[in-house]
């Protein structure tokens, strides 16, 4: 009977011992691979901000050439607006000359600077509206 109990006592104590070791085996392999997973995690999170920045790069640099853009269409249409606003007067004074001629309405359309003179003896004629800008540089003369 002295087996007998001497296997009962070391299975009552090899047992608990034995799931402890488990225990702690499993909780260390647990994370073991919370680890690899959270680096992996991290690694595509990195990825991730990475594209991110280059895409934010591209479009500032996008917005940039739109503002360029919309600056250079703004200026034009400034340009526009004006050549629109000079025809209307033009037109608006030839309708009055021909309603009344007369030296004070040339006045005012001097004053307006719609009209301008005439080379060699002409009468006062509408302005011309102002030529588009070249975009060509020209090269500086030498001295």
């Amino acid at each position: 009977m002295s087996e007998h109990i001497e296997t009962i006592f070391l299975a009552a104590f090899f047992f608990p011992a034995a799931a402890a070791v488990l225990v702690f085996f499993m909780k260390y392999v647990s994370a073991i691979l919370q680890a690899r997973v959270r680096l992996g995690q991290d690694e595509a999170y990195r990825e991730l901000a990475t594209k991110a920045a280059l895409a934010q790069t591209e479009i500032a640099a996008a917005l940039a050439s739109l503002g360029t853009a919309l600056a250079e269409i703004q200026s034009r249409l400034a340009v526009v607006e004006k050549v629109l606003k000079d025809v209307e007067c033009v037109e608006a004074l030839a309708t009055a000359c021909v309603r009344r001629p007369g030296r004070r309405l040339a006045h005012e359309c001097r004053a307006a600077g719609v009209l301008e003179r005439g080379s060699a003896g002409e009468s006062w004629r509408p302005r011309a509206p102002p030529r588009a800008r070249s975009r060509r540089r020209r090269s500086p003369r030498s001295a």
